[in-house]
């Protein structure tokens, strides 16, 4: 049958958050990068969800992807 999957990771980080619009923008150069857009994509393939936060010096990505039937 059915079912999800959840993946749930935490790094840490410098703690210097770089975001335009509410979307976190690339530590590594000018702009957005393509590493968490890809993500979101592939769990929106999956007709699933990809979350990202960060609190302090800690960065969460949470996703949940659709294991299908």
């Amino acid at each position: 049958g059915g079912g999800k999957i959840f993946i749930i990771c935490t790094n840490s980080f410098s703690g210097e958050v770089r975001q335009k619009d509410g979307v976190y923008l690339s530590s590594r150069k000018r702009g957005g990068g393509i590493g968490l857009n890809s993500i979101s994509e592939i769990a929106r393939f999956h007709n699933g969800i990809a979350r990202f936060s960060h609190e302090g010096k800690e960065f969460h990505a949470d996703i949940m992807l659709d294991a299908g039937d």
